[in-house]
């Protein structure tokens, strides 16, 4: 007593499914494999520059907060003198 509808198309047989590299022939996975080898490259040398890059500029949250204290200071202080 199901109220769905029903198709009354007949049930196609499905085609089985292929990998993705089975439709390529040997220089395009050559050149596939060497794109993904650069790409993955690049991937790992913008992480590793990132890390630099962080390890460089890390400010330790004590010492962010430190000087936002000093910049309040400063800007209290320098609010009266302009005043």
């Amino acid at each position: 007593m199901c109220s769905s509808p029903k198709s009354s198309r007949p049930v196609s047989v499905s085609k089985p499914i292929k990998a993705f590299g089975e439709g390529l022939t040997k220089e395009q996975r050559l050149n596939f494999t060497e794109v993904a080898n650069r790409a993955d490259e690049r991937r790992q040398q913008r992480l590793e520059a990132k890390r630099r890059w962080e390890q460089k500029h890390n400010i330790t949250k004590s010492k962010q907060q430190h000087s936002s204290v000093w910049q309040w200071l400063n800007n209290f202080f320098a609010s009266f003198a302009t005043r």
